[in-house]
C-alpha cells in the first residue's frame, strides 16, 4: 500500500491512488468516495517541514523497514547518521584497527581505520570531514604500501605509496571494490 514518492508529488500521488483503488480499500468500506474527498480537502495540506514525520504518522503506522526507507529519503540527519553507523559497523566487523591520523597522510587529526591485507599492503578508511557536531558520513578508501603500521602512522608517506581507491566510499555502491581488494590479497 505504501509507495515512496517525491514530497512535492505526494498530494497528487495520494489522490491518484485513492481514485484508482477506492473500491478495493477495506479501510474505507462504508465511506463514500465523496465523503472521503470532502474530508481530505477539509484537512490542511502537509507542508515540507520538521513536523512532516509526526504529521504523517498520525494516521497510519509504518513498519520499521518502511519508516527507515522514508526517513532515508526525507531526513538528511537521519540518513547521514545511518550511513555513518553502517560503515562503522562494517569496519568493526572487518577487524580494522582505529586510530587518529597524527601525521597527515590522510586527514590530520581525523579518524583513521586500517588493516593489513598482505606483507606490504594495508587498506585504510579515513573520515576527512569528521566533526563530533556534524557526525559526517564521508569516508575515503585507500590502499597503503608500507612495511609496517608505523611506516604510515608515524612517518609521512610518498604519494606513490598511497592510492586513493575511492574518495567518498559508499558501502552500498562500493562494496565490490572492497571485496575485490580482499580477494586479490588472499589470492596473491
Amino acid at each position: 500500500m505504501f509507495e515512496v514518492v517525491n514530497f512535492l508529488e505526494l498530494a497528487e500521488a495520494f489522490r491518484e491512488y485513492i481514485t484508482s483503488e477506492f473500491e478495493n480499500l477495506l479501510e474505507l468500506k462504508g465511506v463514500s468516495y465523496n465523503e472521503f474527498i470532502n474530508e481530505y480537502y477539509a484537512k490542511r495540506p502537509i507542508r515540507n517541514g520538521n513536523y512532516c514525520r509526526d504529521y504523517l504518522s498520525e494516521d497510519f503506522e509504518l513498519t520499521p523497514a518502511n519508516l527507515h526507507h522514508i526517513l532515508m529519503k526525507i531526513d538528511y540527519n537521519y540518513m547521514v547518521a545511518n550511513k555513518r553507523k553502517s560503515i562503522i559497523e562494517f569496519i568493526k566487523q572487518e577487524h580494522f584497527e582505529e586510530t587518529i591520523d597524527s601525521i597527515g597522510n590522510f586527514a590530520l587529526q581525523k579518524p583513521l581505520f586500517y588493516k593489513r591485507i598482505s606483507k606490504n599492503e594495508f587498506l585504510a578508511f579515513n573520515q576527512p570531514f569528521f566533526d563530533l557536531k556534524t557526525n559526517d558520513s564521508v569516508f575515503d578508501f585507500w590502499l597503503v604500501k608500507a612495511e609496517s603500521e608505523n611506516m604510515f602512522l608515524k612517518n609521512k608517506l610518498n604519494r606513490k605509496d598511497l592510492t586513493d581507491l575511492r574518495l567518498g566510499f559508499d558501502l552500498e555502491r562500493d562494496i565490490e571494490l572492497y571485496n575485490d581488494k580482499i580477494t586479490c590479497a588472499n589470492n596473491g
